[in-house]
């Protein structure tokens, strides 16, 4: 039997979004495949064959990536601000907040008989976040004809908006693991940034900060809610047609569990959906 997974689109994004470059978003995770895909002896089999659940063990690697140094500087009328060194921060949010991305490793089946093995370690799942790399963000502030306009955005008032990166701590729940933004702000005589989860920010963000604009395309969901909503797919191989169509079973992520949040191991329960068909690239 072969394993394939695939993750579906990001929710929609909510009112302020301003839409940049999406190079930096992952939206095509690598193909989970595993074993060979053998012909069918007979006609295609029976949906019943495959059990109704599968209940899976996983285990979370996060992604760190390499240090960065990302600077921000404000400018108002031409005054500089000091600038504030993004990735340097000693709060929760900016220590913890710099993942590049999470995987689920397999762990081990616990519950639906598949008829294979399926390799430990084998990437299940990968969600992404946006990071800075090794850049000066510079925001400026001037009077021009009687407005106040950023740069960026370049609107009046505005408030640029971009990702810090994934959060992620020992123990944490999978409802935690989720990308954090930055806002620059002035304070005093320093550059500062605000920083705030995506899910705050989908709930309320755009409405406390009307003048706010998203500067790249984020995720605004959670590790947890990816799992509960069908994010994480298995398709699995039940053969070959005649005319070369590979058959798979449909699995969706269906519910979560953690046991032992210090173990980085989690449950996660797939329903069974339809089966489906499509042309096998050659060998």
């Amino acid at each position: 039997m072969n394993f394939h997974h695939t993750s579906k689109g990001m929710r929609p994004f909510p009112i302020g979004y301003s839409a940049m470059s999406t190079e930096r978003i992952n939206h095509d995770p690598p193909l989970f495949q595993i074993g060979s895909v053998k012909p069918f002896s007979n006609s295609v089999p029976a949906q019943a064959v495959l059990p109704k659940i599968l209940t899976i063990k996983a285990k979370l690697y996060p992604l760190k990536g390499d240090d960065k140094r990302t600077e921000i500087v404000m400018f108002r009328q031409g005054r500089s601000f000091t600038p504030y060194m993004l990735y340097q921060s000693k709060s929760d949010m900016g220590e913890n907040g710099l993942y590049e991305g999470m995987q689920l490793l397999f762990e081990s089946l616990i519950e639906g008989n598949l008829g294979a093995d399926i390799p430990v370690n084998s990437v299940l799942f990968e969600k992404r976040f946006v990071t800075q790399g090794n850049i000066t963000h510079t925001i400026r502030q001037d009077l021009i004809d009687k407005k106040v306009i950023t740069t960026p955005p370049g609107t009046e008032h505005g408030k640029p908006v971009w990702g810090l990166g994934g959060y992620y701590k020992d123990s944490c729940s999978l409802d935690q693991i989720e990308q954090i933004l930055f806002m620059p702000i002035i304070d005093g005589i320093k550059t500062e940034v605000f920083l705030i989860r995506a899910s705050v920010w989908a709930k309320e963000g755009a409405l406390s900060n009307p003048h706010a604009v998203l500067m790249e395309e984020l995720s605004f969901s959670n590790l947890g809610g990816d799992i509960e909503t069908g994010k994480v797919v298995l398709n699995v191989s039940i053969g070959v047609d005649e005319n070369g169509n590979g058959h798979f079973q449909k699995y969706t992520s269906l519910a979560f569990k953690q046991n032992d949040p210090s173990s980085r191991c989690v449950e996660i329960t797939f329903k069974k959906g339809e089966n489906h068909a499509h042309r096998l690239p050659r060998a």
